[in-house]
């Protein structure tokens, strides 16, 4: 490298809460949204619980 700086890229840290623990996407709603590719549940649910998936509107 030569004495050259090269600043490192991709995503910040603080963006870890947004990732779907079931199949490692951003949510684009936020940590508290339900994953639009797998429908995995909002961050810090159990996932497979009682019924499962999302439950009515």
């Amino acid at each position: 490298m030569d004495g050259e700086f090269r600043e490192a890229g991709g995503d910040p840290a603080c963006w870890l809460d947004q990732v779907c623990e079931e199949c490692g996407r951003i949510r684009e709603g936020g940590a508290d949204g339900w994953c639009p590719e797998c429908d995995g549940p909002p961050a810090g649910e159990a996932a497979g619980g009682a019924g499962g998936g999302r439950t009515g509107t």
